[in-house]
């Protein structure tokens, strides 16, 4: 069973909560758009951590999802989601998870020492700004094209893999951004990968700014329909 499970919920907030020691998920959405998921512990659940199914233009920030049997975060059918600033780490599945589910935003996310960090098929999104550490398999992706930086001199994400995978790229200018593209396959590839991992401080900043603009969207809500 799920520590929390929601099903046709709109507008909801899941903050706060210990889900875990599951023999299923830790937190569970179906159907439930427009919610956000965040400030929880989702870890040692027997299949996922977080897991939302069509549940578009919702939020999945500041959690830990570690340790689960199969996936950290599970994205599915849920379109234009944020998925920011989470731990996702020693799941025996993926660390993220993104299955036909375009235009989500997955930024700011320490993705380390899972089977495979970020996996995404029949999905086309913008993935940035993540830390992808020792990962059995760092990216599985499918033919459909996912955007893996946010452009010079914003930068894409950290490998823990690419100095060995590309001996010889130099960084570019003192800026942290290396001139070698990490390639995941003939469609998606980093094209300015960050070396060293992205700092801690600038994935607060990145999470305080993105919490702050979804408590003022969650404030107009609650305004519009009190």
């Amino acid at each position: 069973s799920s520590g929390i499970h929601l099903d046709h919920s709109f507008n909801c907030s899941v903050s706060g909560n210990n889900a875990s020691n599951n023999s299923g998920d830790g937190i569970n959405l179906h159907y439930s758009p427009n919610c956000s998921i965040f400030d929880n512990d989702a870890n040692n659940n027997g299949i996922l951590g977080i897991g939302l199914m069509n549940c578009s233009k919702s939020s999945v920030f500041s959690n830990n999802a570690n340790n689960n049997e199969w996936d950290g975060i599970a994205i599915d059918q849920s379109h234009n989601c944020s998925v920011y600033g989470n731990n996702a780490s020693h799941n025996g599945g993926d660390g993220i998870e993104l299955g036909y589910s375009s235009n989500c935003s997955i930024s700011g996310n320490n993705v380390t020492y899972n089977g495979w960090g970020i996996r995404a098929w029949g999905s086309g999104n913008k993935i940035f700004h993540n830390n992808f550490i020792g990962n059995t398999v760092q990216a599985v992706v499918d033919t459909f094209v996912n955007i893996w930086d946010d452009g010079y001199p914003s930068g894409g994400n950290y490998w823990s893999d690419y100095e060995e995978r590309y001996p010889d790229a130099e960084e570019i200018d003192g800026s942290g951004i290396w001139n070698t593209p990490y390639v995941i396959n003939e469609n998606n590839q980093d094209n300015y990968p960050i070396v060293p991992e992205f700092s801690t401080l600038t994935s607060m900043l990145l999470i305080l700014t993105m919490l702050t603009v979804a408590i003022a969207i969650y404030k107009r809500r609650l305004f519009c329909c009190s």
